[in-house]
């Protein structure tokens, strides 16, 4: 863990983010800042406070500037797309982001709302809220109430979420995770209302819906049930973690079999997302040590390359696009320590 966030403490670009390069240097950060508090070091007391305290600072400046959006970024000059102008101003692009989806073509849509990544707004709500628990901020506490307002309005009758924050489309078990685990976050603060527990209490009804009475398999791998016309619970670790809030007690998944680790290898981020919430789903469904936790963690540990990164063999198309993107090394890393950190999250848990 020591070796991995010594890493990420290197990564500081002067700006305060924890990537130097990339056009999701937020969310990165904000996986970060999770590591460093997950693994005990808080802002006012750690050797990497003052490197956290300037990436809290960053991020609190740019979702300021953008309203609440913490994962919103500029558009580039004025095209057309489908026939209809894109946005040139930020204040247009959170303007269109609330208009009906029938007004606009479906693929011009999309293309708008690429704009803000609702998985990476969620992870930064996260951060922040984590942050705000061990070292308050009245500039971070409004940023906080203005950015969870954008996840309340953007959640879906069902208590679900869609990936691009378009209300009443069709959720995702992905999105929805973290939207569920952004809320959790910022409840553990001293900001959380009724309409916050409202929101919360509509997705642990959601999760009810989900898979069925039989033992469930994840693997780990990324669901858009966009694409594949519903959630498949049975597929994914951000299910697995929804189904974690279910009454009705179901078997937790085997970490030993989770897929983003052990069948192909590809560490792809989608995956190790799915991952972290597998893993958080098997420890909040066990009160001993989780199913498969000894191997899984061996499996972990074993991709850790002596700078403190995390090495895989880089065999699917999907890695390939990733592999020479120096942000994706970052998001990885902090990554890989969140699932190290996550079994040790819950009470009763044997250290």
């Amino acid at each position: 863990m020591e070796l991995g966030l010594k890493w990420i403490s290197t990564q500081q670009s002067e700006d305060g983010f924890f990537q130097r390069e990339g056009y999701d240097r937020s969310g990165a950060t904000a996986l970060s800042l999770l590591a460093f508090i997950g693994h005990g070091h808080l802002p006012q007391k750690s050797p990497y406070g003052p490197a956290m305290i300037k990436a809290k600072d960053r991020l609190v400046d740019l979702g300021t500037e953008y309203e609440g959006y913490l994962s919103l970024r500029k558009p580039p000059t004025v095209q057309t797309v489908a026939g209809i102008p894109t946005m040139t101003s930020v204040g247009t692009i959170v303007q269109s982001i609330g208009i009906a989806p029938q007004n606009i073509p479906r693929e011009s849509l999309i293309y708008w709302t690429s704009y803000l990544d609702p998985i990476h707004h969620a992870m930064i709500v996260t951060g922040l809220s984590e942050f705000d628990s061990c070292s308050p901020d009245p500039k971070l506490d409004k940023l906080l109430q203005l950015a969870v307002s954008k996840i309340v309005a953007a959640q879906n009758a069902d208590g679900s979420w869609n990936e691009h924050f378009i209300k009443e489309s069709v959720g995702c078990t992905l999105t929805t995770a973290w939207q569920v685990l952004a809320l959790r976050a910022f409840s553990s603060t001293k900001l959380a209302d009724a309409q916050t527990k409202e929101c919360l209490d509509k997705a642990v009804k959601y999760s009810e819906k989900l898979g069925h009475d039989e033992p469930l398999s994840y693997h780990g791998s990324i669901n858009y049930p966009m694409y594949v016309g519903g959630p498949n619970v049975s597929a994914n670790g951000s299910g697995a973690y929804l189904v974690s809030f279910r009454s009705k007690k179901i078997r937790p998944p085997d970490l030993s079999k989770v897929y983003g680790l052990t069948s192909q290898e590809s560490g792809a981020i989608s995956g190790l997302m799915d991952t972290f919430f597998a893993v958080r789903a098997a420890s909040k469904m066990t009160e001993g040590h989780p199913p498969g936790i000894y191997p899984f963690m061996k499996s972990v540990v074993a991709k850790q390359q002596a700078d403190g990164t995390f090495s895989f063999v880089k065999n699917d198309s999907y890695i390939d696009y990733e592999k020479d993107k120096p942000e994706y090394l970052v998001h990885r890393t902090a990554l890989m320590l969140l699932i190290l950190e996550a079994p040790y999250l819950y009470p009763n848990r044997p250290q």
